[in-house]
């Protein structure tokens, strides 16, 4: 049988022989320096404060690379989130096919036709043309302008990101009288009609942004429907 030795200085000596097997040596254990065996599993660890474990060198860098990241994230998600700008522009090409409504020679003529604006979208996220309305008028010479007709798209329409040239068509309904309507009775059977196009977009939940543009731009008008 094993032969246990126990300092003479130790806690454990100042207890009977028998009981002293049954402990061991704890530093603190309520002051009295022993604690039995049954309860070793009790015992907790204690590591020195200046112990490098509880100073892990690498921590600072931890932390600036997650402020890194995170600020790399964020402004990614500025980029590609900034709203961009949004143009509406038109090429004027003439307008050469129209459908006849209605004509009463010398007093009026009805016609109705397709014009196109086009949507430059700049962002990296698709827009969406919520409303698109045209007012047309003439000239009344020699300084002054009438309202003789509306264009209208009121169908969502969504533009592409990125997109360069994307066209958004309008119905246009107009009527022509007195030197507008002796125009379009000539054998050139065109007429210069100013638009002022409003189109509506949507974007990012439901931010709203409107913008106008100004053109103009030659009619077919002759009784054919064609030029």
């Amino acid at each position: 049988m094993q032969t246990i030795v126990v300092d003479q200085k130790s806690p454990i000596a100042a207890i009977s022989g028998s009981e002293s097997m049954n402990c061991i040596v704890c530093a603190s254990c309520s002051g009295k320096g022993y604690i039995p065996r049954d309860r070793e599993d009790e015992l907790v660890a204690l590591i020195p404060f200046s112990d490098k474990r509880l100073k892990p060198s690498k921590t600072w860098m931890w932390v600036i690379s997650s402020i890194l990241i995170c600020l790399l994230l964020s402004g990614l998600a500025l980029y590609f989130l900034l709203p961009r700008t949004i143009n509406v522009f038109s090429n004027s090409l003439a307008v050469t096919e129209v459908f006849l409504q209605s004509y009463e020679p010398g007093k009026t003529m009805k016609v109705n036709f397709m014009t196109f604006v086009n949507v430059s979208n700049e962002n990296f996220y698709d827009i969406e043309v919520t409303n698109a309305s045209s007012k047309v008028s003439k000239m009344v010479f020699p300084s002054r302008s009438e309202v003789i007709g509306y264009g209208f798209n009121k169908s969502t329409v969504v533009v592409p990101k990125l997109s360069s040239f994307y066209p958004i068509g309008l119905n246009v309904t107009v009527t022509l009288s007195d030197w507008a309507l002796a125009m379009c009775e000539l054998s050139y059977g065109y007429i210069r009609l100013y638009f002022q196009f409003t189109l509506t977009f949507s974007y990012l939940l439901h931010h709203r942004e409107q913008n106008t543009l100004e053109t103009s731009q030659l009619v077919c008008c002759n009784q054919r429907g064609e030029c």
